[in-house]
């Protein structure tokens, strides 16, 4: 339930969900929980303040460091393409963007 997972996401284990959604290759789904996954590790790191009712400019706007803030910019505009402009995209695509998430990942817990 996307509501339950986003009214949730500091508490949801977002990395079975995404490895569902891979093994599924439900590539849009796998994307949405990596760009969740982004924001729960922001808010664990106190670079937002996580609130479902806020937008992800207002998140964007949140993060004071530059570079993080541009990171996660860039992996919204993926999301936003691929969930709710349902953009297609196959295994090659899919393994290029969560390259990106991943990274953003890293550099939130650097």
């Amino acid at each position: 339930d996307y509501d339950y997972i986003e009214e949730n996401v500091a508490e949801i284990d977002l990395i079975r969900l995404i490895k569902e959604a891979e093994s599924e290759q439900n590539f849009p789904l796998a994307i949405r929980y990596l760009h969740y996954q982004n924001l729960q590790n922001l808010h664990y790191k106190g670079w937002i303040e996580w609130d479902p009712k806020k937008t992800n400019q207002h998140f964007i706007n949140q993060i004071k460091n530059e570079k993080l803030s541009r990171m996660f910019s860039n992996n919204t505009n993926v999301f936003n393409q691929i969930w709710f402009g349902e953009f297609k995209i196959d295994t090659s695509k899919y393994e290029e963007y969560k390259a990106m998430f991943n990274q953003l990942n890293q550099a939130i817990s650097a």
